[in-house]
C-alpha cells in the first residue's frame, strides 16, 4: 500500500490539462477522496496505474516529473521520521532503501556501492504493473528535488539511467536530471558521488534518531516480510539477471541455499519460479516501453539466444515479442 499524500496536486494538475482525476481515480481503482486526503491507503499497481491513465488522458508526457515537483507534504509516515533524523545525504540514501519495504513492498528501492559513489535505483515489483515510467520518473525526481531542497541546491546527478525510451524534448527532464541522462538502461536509478553523500541532510523537524528507529520497528512488527520478495530485490540488484545465480542471492541475503530454497517452498514458490517471474515483468516492459532491439533485452535478461527469449515470451504473455512491438506504439512515451 502508498499513501495518498503522493497524490497531492495531481486533481489541480489533470484539471489544467482538461482532464478528469475523478475519472482517472475510478478507472485506477483508486477512492476518489483519496485525491484530496493525505491519509488514504492506496494500492500500489492502482497509484502506478493512475500515474500512467493520467499521462495519456491529458496527453503530457511529464505528469510524473510535474507532480514530483510540486509535493509538499511528506508520504512516507514513519520512514519520513527516520529519515527526518539523518545526518547526511548518504545515511538518507541508505535509510530509505533499507527499510522501504515498511512504506510499501509494491516496489523495490535498492542501492549498490561503487567506485566514487553510490548507485540507487528504482522500480516497481514484478506483476504489479505493465508500464510504470510516470512513476518512476516520479520518485526519481522526488528524490533530486528534495536534496536540493535539504542539502545540495545546485546539486544535479552525475549520471541517471532510466530502463524506458527517451521523450522527443528532454528539456523538463535535464531541468530536474541534469546533462547525465541515459534511457533505455538496465535499471532505473541514480548515481550519487561521495561529495553528495557527504554532504549535510536538513530536517524538516528536529527528529531524535533512536525514537525514529524505535517507532519504525513498532510499525514494522506485525509485519512478515516473505522470503520471495527479499529474493526479487537482490535479483534486481544486478544488471543482467544472468548473474542473478542463487549463489548470489543467498551471499546478499546471508541465508545458506538449503535455507533458502526451504523457506521459498513453504511461500509455495522457488528460486527458479521468482526468476522467471521478474524475467516476464522486464520482458514486457523493455518491449513496450523502449526501442532496444529483441537482441538486446534478451541479452540484459540472461538469454544467450534470442530464440530462447522468444519461447519464453511466448509461454509468459501469449504471443510473441515482435507481434507485441507491432502492437505497441513508442509515442506514448516518446511525445
Amino acid at each position: 500500500m502508498l499513501n495518498s499524500a503522493l497524490l497531492n496536486g495531481a486533481a489541480d494538475l489533470i484539471a489544467e490539462f482538461g482532464g478528469d482525476a475523478l475519472d482517472i481515480a475510478r478507472r485506477s481503482k483508486i477512492p476518489p477522496a483519496a485525491l484530496f486526503r493525505g491519509d488514504i491507503p492506496v494500492l500500489g499497481y492502482s497509484m502506478t496505474d493512475f500515474f500512467e491513465l493520467a499521462a495519456a488522458e491529458c496527453n503530457y508526457r511529464y505528469i510524473g516529473i510535474e507532480l514530483a515537483e510540486r509535493e509538499k507534504e511528506d508520504p512516507l509516515g514513519v520512514l519520513g521520521a527516520l529519515i527526518d533524523s539523518a545526518r547526511t545525504v548518504g545515511e538518507m540514501l541508505i535509510d530509505l532503501a533499507t527499510h522501504f519495504d515498511v512504506f510499501s513492498e509494491a516496489a523495490v528501492v535498492s542501492l549498490e556501492r561503487t567506485d566514487g559513489g553510490m548507485i540507487t535505483t528504482f522500480e516497481g515489483r514484478a506483476g504489479h504493473c505493465e508500464s510504470e515510467v510516470q512513476m518512476v520518473e516520479f520518485a526519481l525526481a522526488r528524490t533530486v528535488l528534495s536534496i536540493r531542497r535539504r542539502s545540495r541546491p545546485d546539486w544535479s546527478p552525475t549520471a541517471v539511467v532510466l530502463r524506458h525510451a527517451a521523450p522527443r524534448e528532454l528539456t523538463r527532464h535535464r531541468e530536474i536530471f541534469g546533462t547525465g541522462l541515459m534511457f533505455e538502461q538496465d535499471r532505473n536509478g541514480i548515481f550519487y558521488d561521495q561529495s553528495v553523500l557527504d554532504s549535510p541532510w536538513r530536517a524538516r523537524t528536529a527528529r531524535n534518531r533512536a525514537d525514529a528507529i524505535h517507532a519504525l520497528r513498532a510499525a514494522d512488527a506485525g509485519r512478515k516480510p516473505l522470503m520471495a520478495a527479499k529474493v526479487e530485490v537482490a535479483m534486481r540488484s544486478r544488471m543482467n539477471l544472468s548473474e542473478a545465480t542463487i549463489e548470489f542471492v543467498t551471499a546478499q541475503l546471508g541465508v545458506p541455499s538449503r535455507t533458502l530454497q526451504r523457506k521459498l517452498e513453504a511461500e509455495d514458490t522457488s528460486f527458479r519460479m521468482i526468476r522467471n517471474t521478474v524475467r516476464a515483468d522486464l520482458a514486457l516492459k523493455y518491449v513496450r516501453q523502449s526501442r532496444l532491439s529483441l537482441t538486446q533485452i534478451a541479452e540484459i535478461l540472461g538469454y544467450s539466444e534470442l530464440s530462447a527469449f522468444d519461447r519464453a515470451f511466448r509461454h509468459w504473455h501469449g504471443r510473441s515479442p515482435t507481434a507485441l512491438r507491432r502492437e505497441t506504439t513508442i509515442e506514448a512515451i516518446a511525445t
